[in-house]
């Protein structure tokens, strides 16, 4: 289906909404971060855990922008190419997250391994889902655009297995 002037707001509204939101949050994140490292007691691990949630959210905005570029301007006439996932940061940042909190906890359970790991074999569950369906997303999109993906099965490894 070829996008027109009708059509546009039903492809694009919703999703230019949430890109604005997502820079809008990242904005309240970065005057957060400077705030908490004027002002922050915390230790430093807490403090270098903030800063690289910080980083993440830059990179993740940055890739944000991106997509939104590559949706509404290089791929803007074909539709079908909406369903394709071009980036995948956000398990990343939650991982990072999430495995902060893992640690929080451990040390308010009295050192007590039982919640940590079980929360954390599930975490690591999810991340691995995710980069799985990641990686089958990026070879379909790959095998229907045409491009070429480097394997260990490709010929300029050949040279390496021999």
């Amino acid at each position: 289906m070829a996008l027109n002037a009708s059509t546009m707001p039903e492809f694009f509204g919703g999703f230019f909404l949430l890109a604005m939101l997502a820079i809008l949050l990242y904005g309240i994140l970065s005057f957060q971060t400077f705030a908490y490292s004027v002002r922050g007691t915390e230790l430093q691990f807490a403090k270098a855990v903030i800063v690289s949630v910080w980083m993440l959210e830059t990179i993740h905005s940055a890739l944000v922008i991106h997509i939104t570029y590559n949706y509404t301007i290089d791929d803007f006439d074909h539709a079908g190419n909406m369903r394709d996932i071009i980036w995948v940061t956000g398990m990343l940042i939650t991982l990072f997250i999430q495995s902060f909190y893992l640690h929080r906890v451990y040390l308010l359970g009295e050192r007590s391994l039982v919640v940590p790991l079980v929360v954390g074999v599930a975490l690591l569950g999810r991340f691995a889902s995710v980069i799985a369906r990641h990686r089958i997303s990026i070879r379909l999109i790959a095998s229907k655009r045409g491009w070429h993906i480097a394997t260990r099965r490709s010929p300029q490894y050949a040279a390496l297995d021999s």
